[in-house]
Order: structure tokens, then C-alpha cells, then sequence
């Protein structure tokens, strides 16, 4: 009788050991995936951004004259709290009335577009939404916003990663300025 307990405790030890080395791995597993989605959307953000990068600043910049600040775009401020950057994408979209500027050719033409973007891995192909907010601010250090404009702009850009759980997200910024070309 004292044999079948210890036959049954050892059985039990080990099944529960085997049962933890098996939620290890496959916790350890997800972490993997994890760090991979999310290298993905961060690849797939700063992509977003080096596209910008190569944008007119606004549309004084884009040719050789000079313009009122009232031709200048008008833009939303930008909220104060990170965290707060993207709740207001459908009531920036509303203020652009009827959508952005089909050129896409300066940074404005980016405030609350949402687009979808695809990566293909070994096994799967990942499908990211990429929304972006634009907006003037008052000096590089603080990023404070402003609501007029100014010689800075902060783009953000928020990548999701879609269909994937638990939701990855991730959110860059980057500061533009216009330098000697604006003169407002």
C-alpha cells in the first residue's frame, strides 16, 4: 500500500512538472512571436516615416514662392498626452472634409490617413493598419503643440498589427522642421 502512494506521488510530480516545462516552452514560444510582430510594425512604422521624410514640408515649400500664413494648412493640435495621439483620427478626418490632398506630395496630406499595409514572413503573411496624425509644434525640446503654424512638425505614426492576439501596437514620432524656407 505505501508503494502505490509513492508510485502515485511520483506520477503526480511528474506530470505536473511535464505540465510546466510544457506551458514554459510554449509561453516562451509566444514571447518569440511577440518580439516578432512587433520588430515587424516597428520596421513597418519607421517605413511609413522615411516615405514622409521625403515630403514637402507644407505647401510653402514645395515651390519657389513665398505664402501668407493664412494659405498655410490648418492643422488640429496635437494632443499633450501620448496616449491620447490617435482619439481624435475621425474628427481630424472630418476637418480635412473631403479627405486628404490626392498628391500626397507634403506632410499635411498625412494628418488622419489610416492605411493598410502587408508583410510576408517564412510562414504567414501579417497585415498591419498604419494611421498617422500631423501637426505644428512650438519648439523641439518640449514638443509642445500649437495651433498655428509653425517651422516644426510632429508626424506619429500608430502601427497595429491586425488578427494577431494579444494585440501589438506600436507608436514612433518624428519631428520635421522647414529650416531657412519658412519665413512665418
Amino acid at each position: 500500500m505505501p508503494q502505490t502512494f509513492l508510485a502515485l506521488a511520483a506520477i503526480g510530480i511528474l506530470t505536473f512538472l511535464s505540465l510546466q516545462q510544457g506551458r514554459h516552452a510554449m509561453r516562451t514560444q509566444t514571447e518569440k512571436v511577440d518580439i516578432e510582430v512587433t520588430t515587424m510594425a516597428t520596421q513597418v512604422g519607421i517605413d511609413r516615416l522615411n516615405e514622409m521624410r521625403l515630403l514637402a514640408f507644407d505647401e510653402a515649400t514645395k515651390a519657389n514662392r513665398i505664402l501668407s500664413s493664412s494659405e498655410l494648412s490648418t492643422l488640429l493640435p496635437l494632443p499633450s498626452d501620448p496616449e491620447h495621439l490617435f482619439d481624435s483620427l475621425q474628427v481630424r478626418r472630418d476637418a480635412h472634409g473631403t479627405g486628404p490632398d490626392v498628391a500626397d506630395d507634403e506632410l499635411d496630406d498625412f494628418d488622419a490617413v489610416t492605411k493598410t499595409v502587408s508583410r510576408t514572413t517564412r510562414l504567414d503573411t501579417l497585415h498591419f493598419s498604419v494611421d498617422s496624425v500631423v501637426g505644428y509644434v512650438q519648439d523641439i525640446s518640449a514638443g509642445t503643440a500649437s495651433t498655428s503654424p509653425t517651422t516644426l512638425k510632429q508626424v506619429s505614426i500608430r502601427v497595429t498589427a491586425l488578427g494577431v492576439q494579444p494585440a501589438v501596437s506600436v507608436t514612433l514620432s518624428q519631428l520635421f522642421s522647414c529650416g531657412s524656407r519658412c519665413d512665418w
